[in-house]
């Protein structure tokens, strides 16, 4: 699912906000779990599943599938903090470090991550007090969004899915 701001990866919403969900409701009829999440504000390609198998290879950081993620910035990116990160620091007890970045301009970069945690670019973002303006997943491991939409989905084909347990079934 190409997920668009505004909605959640979650089961249901007592706030009753737009579940990503919603946006294949009536079109698959199995019962789809995400795989990982995005935020609310965050936007781009997530994955929904009813293999618990394919779920723990795509999510379990011993398989070190990669997530690449656009990030922009309302300020300049330093160039040696993205380094630090690179090589890792701790945020109240939480160690975070990405796999690799490229810096794009001075207000965006291309971060690749291996292990992403709860709201992990945020939070490592505030920490330098750089605001984050968007998040926006554009790959998990050999899936890009290259051709879809906003609000749209696909199914993997049988080479993406074999491509998952091959590199990330060790886990």
């Amino acid at each position: 699912v190409h997920k668009p701001a505004g909605y959640i990866c979650a089961n249901a919403d007592p706030e009753g906000r737009p579940l990503a969900s919603d946006l294949f409701k009536g079109a698959i009829k199995e019962r789809l779990f995400h795989v990982g999440r995005l935020d609310y504000l965050s936007t781009g390609l997530i994955f929904y599943t009813n293999d618990g198998e394919f779920d723990r290879v795509v999510s379990h950081p011993g398989s070190r599938v990669e997530k690449q993620y656009l990030v922009e910035t309302a300020r300049a990116i330093d160039e040696a903090f993205m380094e630090q990160y690179r090589k890792g620091f701790w945020i109240e007890g939480v160690r975070y470090r990405c796999e690799s970045y490229e810096l794009r301009s001075p207000h965006s970069v291309l971060i690749t991550l291996v292990e992403g945690k709860n709201r992990e670019l945020r939070n490592v973002f505030a920490e330098r007090r750089i605001r984050v303006k968007r998040v926006h997943r554009i790959r998990v491991g050999v899936v890009t969004l290259r051709g879809l939409q906003p609000g749209r989905f696909r199914r993997l084909t049988e080479r993406e899915v074999k491509w998952f347990y091959e590199h990330g079934g060790s886990a």
